[in-house]
């Protein structure tokens, strides 16, 4: 399946999508990144470290949340993040673990 590529410049705003799952914005320095992890495993009793590399690099570390999709019971939890990596820690919480867990992420912060 091919995916949707779209690039919009005007008035100094840098905008980069893949479909809804990924994107990049730039206004001046700020610097958006987003998307999401998909089919996660989560294990049942222990973390799972799962990674994102940034398209753009960051000129700094930039701030970054993570959110769980759905109303699953699964904990998400930003592990580290550094100018061109962000790792996140998910695990279950009913005690079962799940291979189909998808986790959004957005980081923001200098790009100049």
């Amino acid at each position: 399946m091919q995916k949707n590529t779209e690039t919009f410049v005007k008035n100094n705003l840098k905008l980069s999508s893949v479909g809804a799952r990924e994107g990049v914005a730039q206004i001046g320095d700020l610097l958006i990144q987003w998307g999401c992890l998909s089919n996660v495993e989560t294990p049942e009793s222990s973390y799972n470290t799962v990674s994102v590399n940034f398209k753009k690099r960051f000129k700094n570390a930039p701030s970054a949340i993570v959110s769980p999709s759905g109303n699953y019971n699964i904990k998400a939890d930003v592990s580290s993040v550094n100018t061109s990596t962000l790792n996140v820690n998910v695990r279950s919480l009913d005690g079962v673990a799940h291979t189909d867990r998808n986790i959004y992420w957005i980081a923001i912060g200098d790009g100049s």
